[in-house]
């Protein structure tokens, strides 16, 4: 939605910019410009604060809060009724989560996710196994490159903040020692923008999760590398 987004004006949180516009309502993350939310709301502004979901129920959640904010409840309902649908479609025919087939988000930095945040959930929901549970992660954490070896998962998560740009950070991720070992064996690519943000697309994520899950699967039962 950049090209529709770039009709309207930009802030960056400051409060002077923020009173500028005299707004009605004010939109703004738990984590972020908290002092601004503070010293507006101060102010005698209506600022309303989305924390960043953990949860597709959070999403759904979120989603129903703007609308009524916005005064728009019936587009909300509509999107949440249509979220509630494909998964209602996708759960009918869910694989089971077979610890064969393990997958873990090893992040830059080595950062990883557990079964409690929203990539965990969305990981569950296609079928995989997440790895993250073998080291007692079950929200967040780090792991070094030898710490994630010896997990062994079958596969890691590609999902790269920025591609084709380089950062050191990213760097550990093509360590010439991941070509050389039997586990992981295969890179899921996931787009970044489907889990980046909690919204209704968070569906066609694990949609693609689901589909290379299948994929690996029919690799791996049939004996041929990819």
């Amino acid at each position: 939605y950049y090209e529709r987004a770039r009709q309207y004006p930009t802030n960056h949180g400051y409060p002077e910019e923020v009173v500028s516009f005299d707004p009605d309502l004010i939109l703004a993350g738990t984590f972020s410009t908290r002092i601004t939310s503070k010293l507006l709301s101060d102010m005698g502004y209506r600022v309303e604060q989305f924390d960043h979901p953990t949860s597709i129920n959070e999403i759904m959640h979120q989603i129903l809060r703007l609308g009524d904010l916005l005064g728009r409840s019936a587009i909300s309902e509509k999107i949440v009724a249509t979220m509630k649908t494909r998964l209602a479609l996708l759960a009918a025919d869910q694989p089971s989560r077979d610890p064969q087939f393990s997958l873990l988000q090893y992040s830059p930095g080595g950062y990883t996710v557990g079964d409690e945040t929203l990539v965990g959930e969305v990981m569950a929901l296609s079928g995989w196994y997440n790895k993250a549970k073998d080291a007692d992660i079950l929200r967040s954490g780090q792991l070094g490159l030898e710490a994630m070896l010896l997990l062994q998962p079958l596969a890691l998560i590609d999902s790269p903040l920025a591609p084709d740009s380089f950062s050191y950070s990213e760097s550990m991720l093509a360590h010439p020692v991941l070509e050389k070992v039997l586990s992981p064996r295969y890179s899921v690519k996931v787009n970044r923008l489907l889990w980046v943000c909690g919204g209704p697309m968070i569906v066609d994520a694990i949609i693609e999760l689901r589909k290379q899950r299948e994929k690996i699967e029919r690799l791996e039962r049939g004996g041929h590398d990819e």
